[in-house]
C-alpha cells in the first residue's frame, strides 16, 4: 500500500469539522465510526457535500466540489441522482432535507406530463425532458427511508400521492404484460450511452421492482391499504418477469436488457449485470456468475490492484464510482473479506484530489479512440483531469461530489459496511468493518436510535427498538464456532459466504444493551 500523502492528524481534523459543521447547521445529531481517519474524511466529507448543495427550495445540484467549484453537468438537479442524496440524508436522520429534495423534484413535473423530466434547471424548469422509467423507483424508495425514520407526517403525505400517481402513469404507458416487464422509456442512459432503442432492461425493471414494493410499505404506513396491495402485486409481477425474460439459463446470470427491437438479449453486457443486485435479491448464483464473469472479462491492473470495471471493450479505460461502491457492499454481503480490504485500500490510496469527495470515475488511461458521450465529456473537460497512467501525480479521479455516485457509495457504506439495513421487513445489524469501529444514537425507525462497537469479533449493541432485530458477526466459512449473547451460548442462524459466513442471533423487542460474540469452536469463551 502506498503511503498516505496526508497526515492521519489532518484527515481526522477534516471529519470532525465536517460533523460538527453538520451537527450546528442541519441537527445531525448522530456519529458514525469507519475504523480510520482516512475513511471517515471521505464519509463524513461527502456526507456534507450532500446537505451543503440543497437549496431551501430542494434543488440538489449534481456536480458539486471540485476545485474551483467545477459543474460538469451545468445547474441541474437530476430527480434520479437527487433520490440518492435524500435517501442518505433520510439515512441518518436529516429527513427534513430528503423530503425537500423530494417535493423539488415532484412539483416541478410540466402541466400534463406523466412522467419525470430527466433534468431540472434550478428554476424547476426542464433542462432534458426524455422518459427514464427507472426513475419514479428511486424517489420511492427514498420517501420510505423518510417515512420509516420520521413516521407517516402530513408533510410526506402530498409526495406520496403525487409520487403514488407517476408510477400508476408508468405502468400504463410502459408496461407490457407479455412479457411482465416494464421498457425503459426513450433514453437509456444507463449502460446503454443513452439510445433510444426499445428496451426490456434489467436497471428500469429491478430499480422499479424494489421502488414499488416500497410504495407499497409507505401507502400502508398512509392507510391506503388498496395502493398497498396494488403496488406489491405490481412489484410481484417484475419479479415474474426479470426471473422469466431476463435471467439466461445458459450463462447463468440476468441479462443487462432485452430489445423489443432486435427481439433478442442485448449482445454485450456490462455493470448492470451485478449493479442491480442493489435492488433484486434473486438468484444468489446468478449474482456469483455475473461477478466472475465480469472479472474475467473487464478487469484492469491498477498498481497492484485488480479493479473490476464492468465496461464494454472500448471503456475499459474508467472505474465508475457507483459501481466500484456497489463493488464494495457486493464484497462485504458475500464475505470477501480479502477484495474488501484491497478495495478499502484502493480508495485511500487513490481519492486524494480531494481526499474528502467520492468521484464519480477514476480515469486510468486514455484509449486511441473514444465515442459517444464519453469522448465529448473528455473533450469539454480536457484541461481539468488527466489519466492516473499519464501523471500518478496528477488528479484522475472526475467530478468529485457527483451526487449520485457519492451517495451510491454512502449508502452502502451505512447498509453493507456499517452494516444497518432493513431486510424482509426488519432491522438487520451485520458490520463489515474490517478496521473496527461503529456508530451512536444513528436513527434507525421513527425516533429509535442505535449505538453499536464492532472490534476483533465482538459486537456491543444499544437500542430501544419495539420489535425482533438481528445482529450478525463474520466467522471463516465452513468452521465451526459458537456464539454468546452476554456470555451464554445461543442458537444461530448460518449465511454462508466465499471467505467468511455470518452468524445471526434473533434478539427481542427493547432489548437494551447486548454483547455478542463469536469464538471458533474448543476455544474457551
Amino acid at each position: 500500500m502506498k503511503p498516505p500523502l496526508i497526515d492521519d492528524r489532518i484527515t481526522r481534523a477534516f471529519y470532525l469539522r465536517a460533523r460538527r459543521e453538520l451537527a450546528e447547521n442541519f441537527g445531525l445529531q448522530c456519529d458514525i465510526d469507519l475504523g480510520t481517519p482516512f475513511l471517515n474524511a471521505l464519509f463524513w466529507g461527502s456526507l456534507k457535500s450532500l446537505a451543503d448543495r440543497v437549496d431551501p427550495s430542494g434543488f440538489c445540484q449534481t456536480s458539486f466540489g471540485e476545485e474551483g467549484n467545477i459543474k460538469c453537468y451545468g445547474t441541474s438537479h437530476y430527480p434520479r441522482d437527487a433520490a440518492e442524496a435524500a435517501g442518505v440524508l433520510a439515512s441518518v436522520g436529516l429527513t427534513d432535507l430528503g423530503l425537500r429534495i423530494l417535493r423539488f423534484s415532484l412539483e416541478h413535473i410540466p402541466a400534463g406530463q406523466y412522467y419525470l423530466p430527466h433534468v431540472y434547471r434550478r428554476d424547476g424548469s426542464s433542462r432534458a425532458n426524455t422518459v427514464q422509467v427507472d426513475t419514479p423507483g428511486h424517489l420511492a424508495r427514498a420517501l420510505e427511508r423518510c417515512v420509516r425514520q420520521g413516521g407517516p407526517v402530513p408533510e410526506a403525505e402530498p409526495l406520496y400521492r403525487q409520487l403514488r400517481e407517476v408510477c400508476r402513469a408508468a405502468w400504463r404507458h410502459h408496461y407490457h404484460p407479455e412479457f411482465r416487464l416494464l421498457d425503459a422509456g426513450n433514453y437509456n442512459e444507463q449502460g446503454f450511452d443513452g439510445s433510444s432503442e426499445l428496451l426490456l432492461d434489467l436497471f428500469t425493471n429491478t430499480a422499479m421492482h424494489s421502488g414499488l414494493a416500497a410504495l407499497g410499505r409507505v401507502a400502508a404506513a398512509f392507510g391506503d391499504e388498496n395502493s398497498a396491495g396494488e403496488f406489491a402485486e405490481q412489484a410481484g409481477l417484475l419479479a415474474a418477469g426479470i426471473e422469466q425474460r431476463l435471467f439466461d439459463p445458459e450463462r447463468g446470470f440476468y441479462r443487462s436488457g432485452y430489445s423489443l427491437d432486435r427481439r433478442g438479449f442485448m449482445p454485450e453486457e456490462n455493470w448492470i449485470i451485478l449493479y442491480c443486485r442493489r435492488w433484486y435479491e434473486g438468484r444468489p448464483e446468478a449474482w456469483e456468475r455475473a461477478y466472475a464473469e465480469l472479472l474475467s472479462d473487464t478487469a484492469i491492473r491498477w498498481d497492484d490492484h485488480t479493479l473490476v470495471t464492468g465496461e464494454t471493450p472500448g471503456r475499459r479505460f474508467m472505474l465508475l464510482g457507483k459501481f466500484f461502491a456497489q463493488q464494495l457492499g457486493y464484497f462485504a454481503g458475500t464475505g470477501r473479506e480479502a477484495e474488501l480490504r484491497d478495495g478499502l485500500c484502493f480508495l485511500e490510496e487513490s481519492v486524494r484530489r480531494p481526499f474528502n469527495l467520492y468521484p464519480e470515475w477514476w480515469f486510468h488511461h486514455r484509449p486511441e479512440k473514444l465515442s459517444g458521450y464519453i469522448r465529448d465529456f473528455l473533450a469539454d473537460h480536457r484541461e481539468l483531469w488527466c489519466a492516473y497512467a499519464e501523471d500518478p501525480a496528477g488528479d484522475y479521479t472526475v467530478d468529485s461530489g457527483n451526487c449520485e455516485q457519492t451517495a451510491v457509495f454512502l449508502q452502502h457504506m451505512l447498509d453493507d459496511i456499517l452494516g444497518v439495513r432493513f431486510r424482509h421487513g426488519r432491522l438487520q445489524l451485520r458490520p463489515a468493518l474490517v478496521h473496527g469501529g461503529g456508530c451512536s444514537a444513528l436513527p434507525v425507525e421513527c425516533g429509535k436510535a442505535l449505538s453499536f462497537h464492532y472490534e476483533n469479533n465482538r459486537l456491543e449493541v444499544e437500542t430501544g427498538l419495539c420489535r425482533e432485530f438481528e445482529l450478525g458477526l463474520p466467522a471463516a466459512a465452513g468452521l465451526p464456532y459458537i456464539v454468546t449473547v452476554n456470555g451464554i451460548p445461543a442458537e444461530a442462524r448460518r449465511e454462508s459466504g466465499q471467505q467468511l459466513d455470518t452468524l445471526f442471533v434473533t434478539c427481542p423487542p427493547a432489548a437494551g444493551r447486548i454483547q455478542i460474540t463469536v469464538h471458533p469452536e474448543g476455544d474457551r469463551v
